[in-house]
């Protein structure tokens, strides 16, 4: 289990999207039904997916949020979980942290993560919201 370690340049994985077996990084479980690749950023995950014929759609438009609180391993995963909530409503099957940040607030702590959905796909062109839901409502069940 992935211990709070998200940072600039992690990616995160829908964990029943579907791809060849040439095309399986190596990563552990982060949260719920997301899973973190190890040792790749999101530039060098993308090379490997683009060497295999398969895309890694960068998705416009930063999602931003931040957590007050005390603990800030717990403050990292309540702020990635609200992220990849985020993301998952929108029915993309990945996202790429952009940045971390640490700051007060009138003296509490807060921590700020950015990132981006990104899209996994054999296609170049963006598939619609409609076919990323079907797409991933079905490997959802095939992963069950």
């Amino acid at each position: 289990m992935a211990e709070n370690n998200i940072q600039a340049g992690s990616v995160l994985l829908e964990e029943s999207l579907l791809l060849p077996e040439n095309l399986r990084p190596d990563s552990e479980r982060y949260s719920g039904s997301w899973r973190m690749v190890k040792g790749l950023d999101g530039f060098g995950f993308d090379r490997g997916l683009r060497a295999s014929g398969w895309n890694f759609i960068f998705v416009e438009g930063r999602i931003k949020v931040w957590v007050l609180g005390w603990r800030r391993k717990a403050m990292l995963k309540r702020a990635a979980n609200r992220l990849l909530a985020i993301v998952k409503s929108r029915w993309f099957n990945s996202a790429e942290i952009t940045s971390v940040a640490n700051g007060f607030f009138r003296g509490i702590p807060y921590v700020t993560v950015s990132g981006h959905s990104r899209q996994i796909q054999q296609s170049s062109q963006l598939l619609g919201a409609a076919d990323r839901k079907r797409t991933q409502t079905s490997a959802a069940w095939a992963h069950r």
